[in-house]
């Protein structure tokens, strides 16, 4: 499903609500994530079962309820857009083990220990999106599914690409310049690590990265969602996830997450 956008000019707010909603329907459809979140939850079933959970970030509440399916006790689906919370309890309307709270996961307090909880909170830069919300929790549950994630880089040449457009001379317009799904990733390799999460620990203001040792005049990015050290699912093979690519002008880049009006921005320079 390609990406949809507002075309008219609605209120701000609105406008924030509903360009949410749009990207979830994006997300929903990559099947592919979803399985292997699938697979993560199925693999602790015996965390969640006679358990309370918690989907943070509930969207639709898929998540909420594969957790209901598989025994939980009690589950919140906790989110913060209005329209998807409509959605949701929509959705789960006579799943009585699950309750849908509309609320920012940052002010939610649960009135009971929570021993599981699910989100998933990756931008397609790692920070760009959501991560920053789980340092602010004001519970702590006992398990985060999932618990770590990476964004990974690697060098290639675009003279490898079979693209009637996009070549050097384009790419070198787009020096210092991130752009998504510029071309088909082709199954190439995240070959370095440039920024890492791990649950409850505060990530880095700024990472560098060297590349002095891969050869190509074309950067690119992906995220890979991760769980004890295992790859869960990663860009490049999800089907809303895309690479992100620049012109390749140096040896060492860094990469920060500065906070905007909405969410973390990305701030990327060659040093």
């Amino acid at each position: 499903m390609n990406g949809m956008d507002i075309m008219n000019r609605i209120p701000k707010k609105r406008f924030e609500e509903t360009d949410d909603l749009l990207s979830f329907i994006s997300i929903y459809d990559d099947d592919l994530r979803f399985r292997a979140y699938r697979r993560l939850l199925n693999a602790h079933h015996a965390h969640i079962r006679n358990r309370v959970c918690v989907e943070a970030g509930c969207g639709l509440g898929i998540f909420a309820e594969h957790m209901a399916r598989l025994g939980a006790r009690k589950v919140y689906a906790v989110e913060i857009n209005a329209h998807l919370c409509d959605l949701a309890r929509e959705r789960l309307r006579g799943v009585g083990n699950i309750e849908v709270i509309h609320a920012d996961i940052s002010d939610f307090r649960p009135p009971e220990y929570v021993d599981v909880l699910v989100h998933e909170y990756y931008g397609q830069l790692l920070f760009d999106e959501e991560l920053y919300l789980l340092e602010r929790l004001r519970f702590r549950p006992g398990l985060i599914l999932p618990d770590g994630g990476a964004l990974r880089c690697g060098v290639t040449e675009v003279a490898g690409f079979d693209d009637p457009v996009v070549g050097p001379l384009l790419l070198q317009k787009l020096d210092g310049v991130l752009v998504s799904g510029l071309l088909d990733e082709g199954g190439i390799p995240l070959l370095r690590d440039v920024a890492r999460f791990d649950a409850g620990d505060k990530p880095q203001e700024q990472f560098v990265c060297e590349i002095a040792d891969l050869p190509g005049d074309l950067l690119y990015f992906g995220v890979e969602v991760q769980h004890q050290g295992h790859t869960i699912c990663r860009a490049g093979r999800s089907s809303n996830w895309a690479f992100s690519w620049t012109y390749r002008s140096g040896n060492r880049f860094s990469v920060s997450f500065p906070m905007g009006e909405r969410s973390p921005e990305v701030d990327f320079q060659w040093i």
